[in-house]
């Protein structure tokens, strides 16, 4: 069962997920955090994002993906709209990368706007190909700008999977936190940057940052049949 709280201290707000399993984003995970982004917004508040301890989230919804082409296209376009929105939010979205993150979990990462991972026996990347999945232009908008370009093609072609000091080089990861000061550390981090950003300054240069990606995504959207 998906449960997502919310938590307010110090104008940062933790939310986190929990679905008691692999943490995938399901259409109900998407639409909590959404509504917990909601309530962010309204908080003016700085975002951490974190999943449950050992797991981040292994991506998309399993089951949802293999019932069919239009469910599978349907939580895609899901899953591009939150990270859509994530790239628009008015407010520094910090990722508290509490174990694993593969596929749209490591994509959530990519695109956040400060990265904390959790040091130890932990995997990191995409493995769309690995799974018989080809990379939409969208998907490549999303994913490739942030990967430092040296690695985009062991990562995005070649599957490969990282520790989490590999996922620091590799541009998935800030930095890294033991796992009993992994929250800690984001919310100090959090609190450093709601008071030393001008968050309406933030947020117009957050979208000049990236309005390419922004347009070339809604372009896309609204001409392709299938996002996956």
């Amino acid at each position: 069962m998906t449960n997502v709280t919310y938590a307010l201290h110090n104008q940062v707000a933790t939310i986190t997920f929990d679905d008691g399993k692999v943490n995938s984003f399901s259409m109900e995970m998407v639409q909590q955090l959404n509504k917990a982004l909601d309530q962010a917004e309204k908080d003016e508040a700085v975002v951490i994002l974190a999943g449950k301890t050992g797991m981040f989230s292994a991506g998309f919804h399993l089951p949802t993906m293999m019932e069919g082409i239009e469910s599978r296209n349907t939580l895609a376009k899901t899953g591009v709209s939150l990270v859509m929105r994530m790239i628009q939010f008015p407010l520094p979205i910090i990722s508290a990368c509490t174990g694993h993150a593969m596929a749209l979990g490591a994509v959530i990462l990519l695109n956040s706007d400060y990265r904390i991972g959790t040091k130890g026996d932990f995997k990191i990347g995409l493995n769309e190909v690995q799974i018989g999945l080809a990379f939409s232009d969208i998907f490549t908008d999303l994913i490739e700008w942030r990967l430092n370009p040296i690695h985009r093609q062991r990562s995005m072609l070649l599957a490969e999977i990282l520790s989490p000091e590999k996922a620091v080089e590799f541009g998935y990861l800030d930095e890294l936190a033991d796992a009993e000061g992994l929250l800690q550390q984001a919310q100090l981090k959090g609190e450093q940057l709601a008071k030393t950003l001008d968050m309406n300054a933030f947020a117009k240069s957050k979208i000049s940052l990236h309005r390419t990606i922004i347009a070339n995504i809604e372009e896309q959207l609204a001409s392709c049949e299938h996002v996956l």
